[in-house]
């Protein structure tokens, strides 16, 4: 694990990250306070709540969906930015959650085999690791084209994060275009759970649920540590902003 990132000329550390982290969210948290004194955009968010309530009411009709709601053009790039950040830090804190869909098997007594449900966790972690090399992407254009900074060199920011999740990020190119995927322990598992399935005198099916622990325990550890290293990006798209979101600094 990396005790910080560098990219090009911009080199962060995990302590500059966390500062960065915590020096922006104030300022976020002032510009949504200002954000929801816009005209019109309180009655908005009221009626969009409203909708998502009547949804829940059992035996009623959906509502109409919501419509959007259209800023001018100086609060939309605001906004843009703000919105790309934290929809890079909703992924980063899916990485984390895809940790506990390896901390139990849900399906005893149904026709799910634990090498089914440990290949679907493996694919859902490498998914979330697409998203968020997606998201970073989207997020560094935004800075570039919204965020005024046009001498970003994005693809330094880009490669840095497709170094860091190469392994991950190749394992989940596979299963979208070739195969799922599959690894030594899954493979003992499929043929644990064969060899156990009429008479299982030999104890194939403990022997299975012992492989099943031990690979689930290593691969949260290698999610938690994925996590880490994407927070640290999160650091790095702070860095960002701080530097170049100058609205954000509007008292």
């Amino acid at each position: 694990m990396s005790p910080g990132v560098r990219m090009e000329s911009l080199e962060v550390s995990r302590e500059a990250a966390e500062r960065a982290r915590r020096d922006l969210q104030p300022l976020l948290n002032t510009w949504i306070g200002r954000l929801n004194e816009y005209p019109g955009f309180g009655a908005w968010k009221r009626e969009a709540l409203g909708a998502s309530l009547d949804r829940l009411d059992i035996g009623v009709e959906s509502s109409v969906p919501h419509g959007d709601f259209y800023f001018d053009a100086e609060t939309e790039r605001q906004h843009r930015i703000v919105s790309s950040y934290y929809a890079l830090w909703a992924a980063q804190n899916d990485i984390r959650d895809s940790g506990y869909y390896f901390r139990r098997f849900p399906f005893s007594g149904l026709p799910v085999t634990k090498a089914s449900h440990l290949r679907m966790c493996c694919e859902l972690y490498f998914n979330r690791i697409h998203h968020f090399r997606e998201r970073w992407r989207a997020f560094l254009k935004v800075m570039k084209r919204s965020g005024r900074m046009k001498a970003l060199q994005e693809e330094h920011f880009i490669e840095a994060l497709a170094d860091r999740f190469s392994n991950e990020i190749a394992a989940r190119n596979r299963v979208h275009h070739e195969a799922a995927f599959d690894d030594p322990d899954i493979s003992a598992l499929t043929i644990a759970g064969m060899l156990a399935r009429d008479n299982d005198e030999k104890g194939w099916g403990l022997a299975g649920s012992w492989t099943y622990r031990r690979a689930c325990k290593v691969w949260v550890r290698r999610v938690e540590a994925a996590a880490m290293d994407a927070d640290l990006f999160i650091g790095v798209a702070a860095t960002l902003m701080l530097a170049s979101a100058d609205f954000l600094k509007v008292d």
